[in-house]
């Protein structure tokens, strides 16, 4: 065979490798638009339901609209960083709606959608929300899950709460409370040692321990509000019981303590006593609860 026909041949056979190459990239190529345009398609379509519903929870925030929320949720909502049932998400905006007369919020701009997986969707958007104090925005987001074919609110948080709640955590796991009260009340345990040495009639006494009784007894009212404020509503509601069994003790150790004296001045001098060491030992063993969480 001549050199110039090997050269036609071996063109003629690089021309039809290309060709096939080219048809087969084609066709790859249109596969993949496709596929592309399904999937595109099938986002879009899920962005579309799921703004429907974010308008409908901000509709519903807005107006107070109980009704219309409890449609859109789970049964169980990351809520600000702590995981609620329904039931308690539901609690927490009727205490929400309550506090705060004047209220209102819209979405401004758009809501931009990420997919997190095949059952959930995550929205970010701005929050504008209206309050008697002014308007503020919240870089708000979202999420979303797909159960059992409707999608539910699974998560709710704003940019801004996320960064107060890191603090606020930060400040409680560094703060040492029980040791910082009794530094606190210090001086107040040293007035009461004053007073009751000058005292000269069981009366003087009894304003002195009626003094100390006051200062801790606020100090066992804020610690008792800040562990509700921490505790879940199982908690809470275990804490409050066991307080009023603390002050049915406490009452009954006062009255035992007067009745040794039938009553009397040094009777209602020996009870303050009783209700203030009592109130001191809840107070310091609350601290101690909260400083373990």
């Amino acid at each position: 065979m001549s050199k110039s026909k090997k050269i036609f041949l071996f063109l003629l056979f690089f021309s039809l490798i290309s060709c096939k190459n080219n048809i087969f990239n084609k066709i790859l190529d249109k596969k993949t638009k496709q596929t592309d345009s399904i999937e595109k398609n099938k986002a879009d379509s899920v962005n579309q339901k799921i703004e429907k519903i974010v308008r409908k929870w901000n509709s519903a925030t807005s107006n107070k609209d109980i009704t219309a929320l409890e449609s859109i949720l789970a049964d169980k909502i990351e809520y600000y960083q702590q995981t609620v049932t329904k039931a308690e998400y539901i609690s927490d905006k009727k205490k929400f709606f309550e506090k705060n007369n004047i209220y209102g919020q819209e979405i401004k701009g758009d809501i931009e959608y990420k997919i997190l997986s095949e059952r959930q969707v995550k929205v970010d958007f701005l929050k504008e929300v209206t309050t008697k104090n002014g308007t503020n925005d919240y870089p708000s987001y979202l999420i979303f899950e797909n159960i059992n074919g409707d999608w539910k609110l699974v998560l709710e948080s704003d940019l801004i709460s996320d960064e107060n709640i890191k603090k606020k955590k930060s400040v409680s796991k560094n703060t040492n409370y029980e040791k910082n009260l009794i530094a606190k009340m210090k001086p107040v345990d040293q007035e009461l040692d004053d007073m009751l040495s000058y005292s000269q009639s069981t009366a003087d006494m009894t304003a002195a321990i009626n003094y100390a009784s006051g200062a801790w007894d606020t100090e066992l009212n804020i610690i008792y509000k800040l562990l509700m404020e921490k505790l879940s509503k199982e908690e809470q509601i275990s804490l409050r019981d066991k307080q009023r069994n603390w002050i049915k003790m406490r009452d009954s150790k006062i009255n035992e303590a007067a009745a040794e004296f039938e009553g009397g001045s040094m009777g209602r001098v020996t009870g303050r006593s009783v209700f203030l060491e009592e109130t001191k030992k809840r107070t310091l063993e609350l601290s101690r609860i909260y400083d373990s969480l």
